[in-house]
């Protein structure tokens, strides 16, 4: 994989910085901008011999998903701030584009 490739992913969890995980080949990606149970569309920004890190290309908000599952502990609900907190600051960013 080079960094120039766009590649897509399925967000399986959440990371403890709020970076959504997924798998390439077995190998863990920590996405920035992603989220759990949303696909998506990612460029490589770092590569390790453990993991690779990469940033989101189109951002889809999934906050109907995120606040639809109750939170049963503690760390369920300090995911679902991260995710709520993670989806204001992408709409920040892209509305400043215009």
């Amino acid at each position: 994989m080079n960094d120039k490739q766009t590649l897509h992913c399925d967000i399986i969890d959440l990371s403890y910085d709020g970076r959504g995980i997924g798998r390439i080949n077995g190998k863990t990606c920590f996405i920035e901008g992603a989220l759990p149970t949303e696909q998506v569309e990612f460029r490589l920004i770092n590569q390790k011999r453990n993991y690779d890190e990469g940033a989101q290309l189109k951002f889809c908000p999934s906050l109907s998903i995120v606040l639809s599952q109750p939170a049963s502990t503690l760390a369920d609900v300090a995911a679902v701030v991260c995710s709520i907190l993670i989806i204001i600051n992408n709409l920040n960013l892209n509305s400043s584009n215009y």
